[in-house]
């Protein structure tokens, strides 16, 4: 037996009394688990969606869930740990603080290095969903239609400004009037002009200033619901309708007097009852996962000697 084999056989320290026995307050097994994974335990953290059973028929058309953190903290991890193994050896002594600061160390490389799948198998634990959606579940189509009045506005602004002045080279020309004094109007027979009038017509000018702007806007007035009053004999406005967000095809609950056409499709047991128990029971096999298992068969793969 070489010598190197033979010191760790003296070494070995059953798990459970790493459980056992402590650093000040905390447990060596749980000390080694906190400094290997640090402040940032992924396993800390970990939120489930639960569906609520409905206690009613009324609760049964909408589906509700919960978000429960099933995570473990370190004292958990080294708890459940030494439940594992606790009858099992590691080739280290607690008591050794170059065999703690050993274990520690190898034990951080394993979890950094299958950190990311850990960290994929708790994105899916969080997902949520209802096994039997493969073969029961509800389509949802919606159109909506803006309908109503359009109206223009026309909104000037600026000033025109107004000037004066003589009409010369339009249908208005110079006029001149002549007043004769005799009793018939006949320029022949005239023996004295009166007077005469010279006509100058005078027309206004407009013209726009630099600032003037001419705006228009287009207004949109939809659809209006009426309802007939046979009391004052006219139609008064009615509620608008309303589409619950569970049965609109946006999300949303949808208020208002445009149209709106929605169509709500349920197409339940079409596979048939063999196929639902089957989703049932694959899905058992899914919550029957267990995350921390995972970590612990990495640890005992390159850490635990076991006894067979």
């Amino acid at each position: 037996m070489s010598q190197n084999l033979q010191r760790k056989i003296q070494k070995l320290t059953l798990i459970e009394d790493w459980y056992e026995n402590r650093i000040g307050v905390t447990r060596y097994l749980e000390y080694i688990f906190s400094n290997a994974m640090g402040v940032s335990n992924i396993f800390t953290s970990i939120y489930v969606a639960i569906r609520n059973n409905p206690q009613n028929a009324s609760q049964e058309a909408q589906e509700t869930f919960t978000y429960y953190n099933v995570g473990f903290s370190d004292s958990d991890i080294a708890a459940y740990f030494n439940t594992r193994y606790g009858a099992n050896y590691l080739y280290y002594n607690y008591n050794d603080s170059s065999d703690l600061a050993a274990l520690t160390t190898k034990l951080s490389s394993i979890y950094n290095a299958n950190k990311y799948k850990y960290m994929k198998l708790i994105e899916i634990m969080g997902y949520k969903y209802n096994p039997l959606y493969n073969v029961d579940g509800i389509e949802l189509y919606g159109n909506a239609e803006s309908l109503g009045d359009s109206s223009s506005t026309r909104q000037p602004s600026g000033k025109i400004k107004t000037t004066t002045g003589t009409e010369e080279n339009n249908v208005i020309k110079e006029t001149t009037s002549t007043n004769y004094v005799n009793p018939y109007d006949d320029t022949a027979a005239a023996t004295r002009i009166e007077s005469q009038n010279k006509n100058s017509p005078i027309t206004s000018i407009q013209e726009f200033t630099d600032n003037y702007q001419e705006k228009s806007e287009m207004q949109h007035k939809p659809a209006m619901n009426y309802k007939y009053d046979s009391e004052s004999g006219k139609w008064i406005e009615d509620q608008p309708f309303v589409v619950a967000a569970a049965d609109n095809a946006f999300g949303v609950e949808y208020k208002g007097a445009e149209r709106y056409y929605a169509e709500k499709r349920i197409r339940q047991g079409n596979i048939g009852v063999t196929k639902s128990q089957e989703l049932v029971s694959a899905q058992r096999d899914v919550v029957k996962f267990n995350i921390l298992e995972e970590f612990f068969r990495d640890i005992e793969y390159d850490l635990i000697v076991g006894i067979y």
